[in-house]
């Protein structure tokens, strides 16, 4: 009978080494990162505090407890954190999410970011257009093009050189406030326009409705099949490969900065060398091959994080050490409808989703890479 756990991690490995091999020198991952000087090379950090106050050639990719990146990158950025700071020069794009984010430096074409609380100082300037996402947004910066916008509660206090389009509870154009284009917002209650804001375009609000009972219903039997599709995937992968997935799991307790580290490569670098085959032309046979394993990857890497949740809670009731499938099956099932009721709230469950999928990512390839070298 074949080896079908060794045929399996092969695959997705080679998958891995396609999408990774041309960064890892590049990656630092510790309790405290400090990354200085020039860097000519893409970088990869993680830590529970990271900091990066480099001139830096090429991208940088950023996980941690805290983050701060200072100086100049002259590529693009990607962070996420408990609490992100970027007050470096960016020549491309910024992609943010964390607990608090702030942005207080420039940025040459868009930013993206998502957090409990995102602010962008006045001292921020953003090149290009700006999708922001969060609980309580505030923007005091100066946008080159247009902003899109969703929270709870919105304050616009910096110049919008495009249109601006928020939705959120609470929306609020502060004195100083400038936008060149219209403002459309869409909002159970009436935006409040300081007599001092000046808004050149129209002002067009779209009251916000409750969804019909049809599609409230719809989404509902949408919420369940996702979650009975992973719980029967997550079953697969434990039934078939018992000894392979807890090995896994437990990668996230026993190094976590070093998974972390390592599924932020995974994730950042695996979309580049796709694109980069498929613009080869002879490459793209292998570049469908790579995309396959590489949503694969992202699954799995997925439901490593809900198995070592569900592994941690036995572990808190006292249970064996090695639980019986039973029981592992029962701590999967709710540890996914808990999840899946987290991911209902706005932002929030979408960023722990996010870490949950950098942290099993990381501890799944490790893991991978580990049988391989030992096979």
């Amino acid at each position: 009978m074949p080896d079908y756990t060794r045929i399996f991690s092969t695959a997705l490995l080679a998958g891995f080494l396609l999408t990774c091999a041309p960064v890892v020198d590049a990656q630092t991952f510790g309790e405290s990162v400090t990354q200085r000087g020039h860097v000519q090379e893409d970088l990869y950090l993680a830590g529970s505090s990271v900091t990066v106050d480099a001139q830096a050639e090429g991208d940088v990719s950023v996980a941690g407890g805290r983050v701060t990146i200072e100086n100049n990158i002259n590529n693009d950025v990607m962070a996420v954190g408990g609490t992100v700071e970027l007050r470096a020069k960016v020549k491309d794009d910024a992609r943010l999410a964390g607990g608090e984010v702030t942005v207080a430096g420039d940025i040459g074409d868009e930013l993206l970011a998502v957090g409990g609380t995102v602010v962008v100082t006045p001292e921020a300037r953003i090149g290009g257009r700006a999708w922001l996402a969060g609980g309580t947004l505030e923007i005091d910066g100066r946008v080159a093009k247009s902003l899109k916008a969703a929270g709870s509660k919105i304050v616009i206090g910096g110049e919008i050189m495009g249109d601006a389009d928020v939705v959120g509870e609470h929306i609020e154009i502060a004195p100083g406030a400038i936008i060149h284009g219209h403002l459309n917002y869409r909002s159970p209650n009436q935006a409040k326009i300081d007599p001092g804001a000046r808004i050149v375009g129209a002002v067009i609000m779209t009251p916000l409705e409750a969804p019909p009972a049809a599609a409230r219903g719809a989404h509902v039997g949408g919420f369940v099949f996702k979650l009975l599709a992973l719980f029967v995937t997550a079953t697969v992968l434990v039934l078939l490969f018992p000894t392979f997935s807890t090995r896994a799991a437990r990668g996230v307790r026993k190094a976590p900065w070093v998974a972390l580290g390592l599924g932020l490569a995974v994730l950042a670098s695996g979309p580049l060398v796709i694109v980069v085959l498929m613009l080869t032309l002879i490459g793209i046979w292998l570049a469908l091959i790579v995309l396959a394993l590489y949503l694969v990857l992202l699954l799995l890497g997925y439901l490593t994080a809900v198995l070592f949740l569900a592994d941690a809670g036995l572990a808190r009731l006292r249970r064996a050490e090695e639980p019986s499938p039973g029981w592992r099956l029962m701590a999967i099932a709710v540890t996914l409808l808990v999840l899946g009721l987290l991911r209902l709230i706005p932002l929030l469950g979408g960023l722990i989703g996010f870490l949950l999928l950098l942290f099993g990512l990381g501890a799944l390839t490790r893991a991978l890479w580990r049988h391989y070298r030992s096979a």
